[in-house]
């Protein structure tokens, strides 16, 4: 039920798309944002964001705007979990390094159009990272090797690794796997999101997190 409350707001602002492109043309403006793309395509990028972000960041469907708000109360809901800045060139170079790897060496998420074709203008959005994020000279061939091999430390070799996720976060679907190595833990917070630290952690997982650490520190020492 929650997956369609985020699907159907979605679906809402691509049939706003009309009323809600003046808005953001003038956020743009005002912020001096510049994009890779036209900013009819970051529109459509960005609805599709928005599912990804809202999880990501654990958001609650109760404060998704009913299909019947205004354009305002759309417009701001949208913008407050999949803002464009996101596309932004200068507000993407601090994490430029990131997309580099992510094409490179991790593989990236992808967007899936299909749920909205009746609605969407962009039907395409394949290879989206070098397309909106990336730099011709940045643009490298896609090699798994160190994806490989850190997934073979972790499950072989690694000592003293504590891995945290949380399990509303889509980025845990991903998640790096121990195997049987007993020198590595790892702890998913069953409601967490990208915000999962120790210190949020439910008491027993805290604590054993924390007994963890110690008696790694104390082997160290």
């Amino acid at each position: 039920e929650d997956r369609k409350k985020v699907l159907a707001f979605q679906t809402e602002v691509l049939k706003r798309k009309s009323q809600l492109l003046p808005m953001l043309e003038q956020l743009v403006r005002d912020k001096k944002y510049t994009f890779r793309a036209p900013i009819e395509t970051i529109y459509d990028y960005s609805v599709m964001e928005y599912s990804f972000s809202f999880w990501q960041w654990g958001n609650d469907v109760k404060f998704i705007p009913s299909l019947q708000a205004t354009d305002k109360e759309i417009f701001d809901h949208w913008q407050k979990i999949s803002s464009v800045n996101y596309f932004d060139i200068e507000s993407g170079k601090s994490t430029a390094p990131f997309f580099v790897q992510a094409h490179r060496q991790l593989g990236y998420y992808a967007y899936d159009p299909k749920p909205f074709r009746k609605v969407i203008q962009t039907k395409d959005m394949h290879g989206y990272i070098e397309k909106l994020f990336l730099e011709k000279d940045q643009v490298l061939p896609y090699d798994p090797t160190m994806s490989k091999l850190t997934d073979k430390y972790l499950k072989k070799d690694a000592r003293h690794v504590l891995m945290i996720y949380g399990g509303v976060d889509p980025w845990s679907a991903s998640s790096a796997t121990k195997g049987k190595n007993p020198e590595v833990v790892k702890l998913v917070l069953p409601a967490g999101s990208h915000r999962s630290r120790i210190s949020n952690m439910p008491e027993p997982m805290k604590e054993r997190a924390v007994k963890q650490i110690k008696q790694w520190l104390e082997l160290e020492n």
